[in-house]
């Protein structure tokens, strides 16, 4: 038997490849035989989250047959994170909506899309969950993720209702026809306009910024307004910390410019990151465009810094 164990941050992954011995048996008694830190109950949990996968396919189905040789993940949720995520199902406003198409104003700290560790504390599950009390159940909508946003970034979020939305918005994208701008409060000074083109993982990245707002001081917080060109994975986190200017509340790019820029004034609470403007062109050739303000938890925030004589 072969079995690997892993601790991340507020989830454990467990890993392992089926045996002869219990080939031919159903998953949720093969697994946590093999694996005793697991309970048959706190797997049968983890698989109805969508945290069991073999042979990196998600499982969901507990009499499933698993032979020898096939490899076994179970990503766990602790349970104080899973208990706080559960108590709390956020409602997604929905900006606008087509027979092909919607616009949500997604909160921040809610992934966009499946995780290992469940496929149930997404923005997909819980706009459906919504959509379930308005449309028949024998007759639900397919949702397709057309781009995403970080789990702590807020705002516009385009989501195709159809097979032929999505393909026409990927293609989209790979024309760089989705207009994607964000507003981020930076925490260091950059001139009133500037270009990043550093590449990132190997592949193209650029992200064209601009000062929209400024407190006095000279290494004060900066709001800017950031313009993708392209779509990596944290981009504007990235390039803005390669700037020497990181986003304020960044808990993973930047920290100490972060500490340096903040010392003495008070903290965001949250990435200091939203999408506020998306435009595109539908299926019928018509552009949508639209916008969302700053988050009222980070409008205050913003303007609290004023009254701070650190930065007078």
């Amino acid at each position: 038997m072969t079995s690997h164990f892993m601790i991340k941050k507020g989830m454990a992954q467990f890993s392992v490849t089926i045996d002869e011995a219990h080939a031919g048996q159903r998953i949720d008694q093969a697994v946590p035989a093999m694996l005793p830190e697991i309970s048959r109950s706190r797997f049968r949990k983890a698989q109805a989250e969508g945290g069991v996968f073999v042979n990196r396919k998600r499982v969901k189905i507990a009499s499933k047959k698993v032979f020898a040789g096939q490899k076994v993940q179970v990503h766990l949720l602790k349970t104080t994170t899973e208990k706080a995520e559960s108590d709390s199902v956020p409602q997604l406003p929905v900006v606008a909506e087509t027979p092909d198409w919607l616009i949500i104003d997604k909160p921040s700290g809610l992934f966009s899309a499946p995780t290992p560790e469940s496929d149930q504390r997404d923005v997909l599950h819980y706009l459906g969950l919504q959509r379930e009390l308005t449309e028949a159940k024998q007759n639900p909508t397919q949702l397709f993720l057309v781009h995403r946003l970080d789990r702590p970034t807020s705002g516009l979020m385009l989501i195709a209702k159809t097979k032929a939305a999505a393909r026409h918005f990927s293609e989209g994208l790979q024309r760089k026809e989705l207009n994607r701008r964000y507003l981020a409060v930076l925490c260091g000074a950059i001139p009133e306009q500037l270009s990043c083109d550093q590449p990132l993982t190997g592949q193209e990245a650029r992200t064209h910024f601009r000062v929209v707002e400024k407190h006095p001081g000279k290494d004060a917080p900066v709001l800017v307004e950031a313009r993708l060109e392209t779509g990596r994975t944290h981009q504007i986190r990235q390039h803005a910390e390669l700037l020497q200017a990181p986003v304020a509340g960044d808990s993973k790019y930047g920290r100490q410019q972060q500490r340096r820029c903040l010392t003495g004034l008070p903290r965001p609470g949250r990435l200091a990151l939203h999408a506020h403007e998306l435009a595109f062109t539908d299926l019928d050739g018509q552009l949508q465009s639209f916008s969302s303000p700053l988050p009222a938890e980070l409008q205050k925030w913003w303007h609290s810094l004023a009254k701070s004589e650190l930065i007078a």
